[in-house]
């Protein structure tokens, strides 16, 4: 009787969530505000991925993702390399506050070249791929 009752409790939390992730700006936290006009050399290719927040037939880029291994689904518009050497200047931090089963905090940059295929698009880059790992970063100047 418990286990159901907690299943039923746990259900009913996730029906409260949005059913689009929602975020909260994080710039000012630390250690995110650190990485705040950083120019970032990106040491290894990546993917960037474009994202539609409705599928269908005409669906459109709303935003970009760029992340390894990265992903698949109806949701995606384009799978574009990002070579080494591209440079991210990151404008602001966000993290997820409705993703009840992953911890999703990511950068919104400039992409310095852009892929035409990020043109006009938002750019938001997973925070695991701003480590030492994939990127330089240097204070702005």
């Amino acid at each position: 009787m418990r286990l159901l009752f907690a299943a039923v409790l746990f259900l009913g939390f996730l029906a409260l969530l949005p059913l689009e992730a929602a975020y909260r700006d994080i710039s000012r936290d630390s250690p995110y505000r650190e990485k705040i006009g950083q120019a970032c050399k990106l040491k290894v290719p990546l993917r960037a991925h474009g994202v539609a927040k409705v599928w269908g037939q005409h669906k459109r880029t709303d935003h970009v993702t760029v992340w390894e291994p990265g992903s698949t689904g109806p949701e995606l518009t384009f799978v574009e390399p990002i070579k080494a050497g591209t440079v991210f200047r990151v404008l602001e931090a966000r993290k997820c506050w409705s993703c009840p089963f992953d911890d999703l905090t990511d950068y919104r940059v400039s992409v310095e070249p852009a892929p035409t295929a990020l043109a006009g698009h938002p750019v938001y880059v997973r925070a695991e791929q701003m480590s030492e790992q994939y990127v330089d970063c240097k204070a702005a100047q």
